[in-house]
């Protein structure tokens, strides 16, 4: 029917009217002059409005990141489609790893497989090593707002999960190396 493919518009009341906005949705004038970083909404293009970084401007949805800087054009905001596609292979990566390790160190060999098996190690000990570097150009949501600064990015995968991943791809380079 015609209804399933009507689109969902705001309620209105009982007089026909919208209901206000918060304040937060409502863009505001233009960017903040001035200002050493800023909150911007909508876009992860570069296209978006800038504001004021403020406890007001840290409302839900809001991307912090700096106006300057060479490595802000080097991070990835965490639903664009580039990451969305890096994450994707990373389970990919898990499930092999996961399913074919035990099968190695249990030494079971598939014959005329070896040289295929060895090639795909190289490939997963490259990517996780590549992995290792671009998680800390990687934003990250925190507390309501997408933190895409990169000195904030870095700081919160150190503390995170980077001691875990450095262990994994020393063992994956060790073992490749014997």
């Amino acid at each position: 029917s015609d209804e399933a493919f009507t689109p969902r518009v705001r309620p209105r009341d009982k007089f026909g009217k919208l209901p206000p906005l918060m304040k937060e949705w409502v863009p505001q004038d233009g960017p903040a002059k001035d200002a050493p970083l800023g909150v911007s909404r909508g876009s992860m293009h570069g296209q978006s409005q800038m504001l004021v970084d403020s406890p007001e401007a840290h409302k839900s949805g809001a991307i912090i990141t700096p106006k300057d800087g060479c490595l802000r054009h080097c991070v990835m905001h965490p639903t664009c489609p580039r990451r969305i596609l890096w994450d994707t292979s990373s389970t990919v990566m898990v499930f092999y790893d996961v399913f074919f390790i035990p099968f190695v160190l249990a030494g079971f060999q598939v014959p005329g497989l070896e040289a295929w098996f060895l090639r795909a190690d190289w490939f997963t000990a490259c990517f996780w090593t590549i992995d290792l570097v671009c998680s800390f150009l990687m934003g990250f949501h925190s507390e309501g707002v997408v933190e895409m600064r990169p000195e904030k990015i870095a700081r919160n995968y150190a503390r995170g999960w980077f001691s875990f991943d450095l262990i994994v791809v020393l063992l994956d380079w060790m073992f490749l190396a014997q």
